[in-house]
């Protein structure tokens, strides 16, 4: 789940590649390709709102279609909750486990 301290961290590893941006880990080399829907969702995530509350502050906040924004989220948050141990020093967590409750909640 995202934190803000997560937030910060990748927001450090965005760089521009081929007129893209994606999300850099330093560490293998790996990138996550991030979609204008998804930058923009880390500069609002405070990892105490759930994907639909998300959802609606980002398409509110930016003038977004709700479903694009709802669409655009959950492909961001799967592409980045593989991304290497980076988030909450987890190893792998699945799509279902990201997404069911409250998305940012720590236990």
């Amino acid at each position: 789940m995202l934190t803000a301290d997560s937030v910060i961290e990748l927001e450090r590893n965005i760089i521009i590649r081929d007129d893209d941006l994606v999300l850099f880990n330093k560490i293998t080399g790996d990138v996550i390709d991030l979609n204008h829907t998804g930058y923009l969702l880390l500069k609002i995530a405070d990892g105490k709102h759930s994907l639909k509350d998300l959802s609606e502050a980002l398409a509110n906040a930016f003038s977004l279609d709700y479903t694009t924004a709802l669409i655009d989220t959950i492909e961001f948050f799967n592409s980045i909750s593989s991304y290497n141990c980076f988030i909450n020093k987890c190893t792998h967590e699945s799509t279902e486990n990201a997404f069911s409750g409250r998305l940012g909640y720590n236990s």
